[in-house]
């Protein structure tokens, strides 16, 4: 346990000294609003046909 502690410790060490992501925002970035779900997925059947 105090392995995996130490290990934990150095890569968040580490990654702090890393440099920045392309997930990391600056102050003034804005994050653009997912999609509705209208616009990515087509509309399903009303009633499931149980006919062959």
């Amino acid at each position: 346990m105090v392995h995996n502690i130490k290990e934990l410790e150095q890569y968040l060490a580490a990654s702090k000294q890393s440099a920045i992501t392309g997930l990391d925002l600056e102050p003034n970035d804005v994050l653009l609003p997912y999609p509705t779900i209208s616009l990515t997925v087509p509309p399903r059947p009303q009633a499931l046909s149980r006919s062959p």
